[in-house]
């Protein structure tokens, strides 16, 4: 948040992190849910920072922490995706297409050097047929966001009003 923002949004995001039940939950599990979301946030921290000021270092920082993601679990091959339609954005969107193209490249290249020792247990885990957790219902996307605020219904009724007035104040202000 104070990377793209300011230090105050930076600050209001680092509270709302460190009180929000689904990460105090998973920072509790001998899992490695909290590095993929460690690695994650800073990944995301050097991607900003590398499209701000495309630097090789930035580009290098941002490919070692995508690697570093990719290993604490698979789920962060859809980040790393999302992170590469982000910068598949700003490169339609630069002026020296060429060096930011080039950085990017190195950047990716580090991500896949690190990832190359996972690669045989990536493979093995895409063979397994059964598995303990049950196929995906039509409701996990509700049920998911319920999980994430706690399963309170007081927090989602809050949360719910909130995103409904964020989506009334935006409407209003394209209106004006």
């Amino acid at each position: 948040g104070k990377e793209m923002f300011n230090k105050q949004i930076g600050n209001i995001v680092a509270i709302l992190v460190s009180i929000n039940y689904l990460h105090l939950h998973f920072s509790q599990e001998a899992r490695p849910y909290i590095f993929l979301f460690l690695f994650s946030t800073l990944s995301f921290y050097y991607l900003v920072r590398y499209i701000k000021v495309p630097t090789i270092k930035n580009a290098l920082l941002h490919g070692v922490m995508a690697g570093l993601m990719i290993n604490m679990h698979f789920f962060g091959f859809f980040i790393l995706a999302a992170q590469y339609c982000i910068l598949s954005l700003f490169f339609i969107l630069t002026n020296d297409k060429k060096t930011f193209f080039v950085r990017s490249v190195v950047s990716g290249v580090v991500t896949l050097l690190l990832f190359i020792p996972s690669l045989k247990v990536f493979i093995a885990v895409s063979e397994i047929k059964h598995f303990w957790i049950p196929a995906p219902t039509l409701d996990i996307y509700t049920n998911y966001f319920k999980y994430f605020f706690g399963n309170s219904e007081l927090v989602l009724t809050m949360v719910s009003i909130l995103v409904i007035f964020y989506f009334l104040r935006l409407a209003k202000e394209k209106n004006t």
